[in-house]
């Protein structure tokens, strides 16, 4: 039970080294050196649909014939410029 004090007074010295800046100053150039290379990425699709139906009936002195067809194209593309330029 002795150990609860001690644990919050750790955590206590570790927000105030955060709050004033002593623990994320020696991290803050961790990463300084990485960047993102510049690139570019591209795509496109495309899509044909078509479809056809025939209907015939026949009842006794008439007769009727229908006759459908449909289509369709659609195209969809993008690109895309990244890069991470030095400050």
């Amino acid at each position: 039970m002795r150990r609860v004090p001690h644990v919050l007074a750790i955590l206590l010295l570790e927000l105030a080294a955060a709050a004033l800046g002593l623990r994320t100053a020696a991290r803050a150039d961790e990463f300084a050196d990485f960047r993102i290379p510049r690139h570019t990425a591209w795509n496109a699709q495309g899509a044909l649909f078509g479809s056809a139906n025939r209907s015939d009936q026949a009842v006794t002195g008439t007769s009727s014939n229908r006759r459908e067809g449909r289509a369709s194209l659609n195209f969809d593309g993008g690109w895309l410029l990244d890069s991470d330029p030095r400050a």
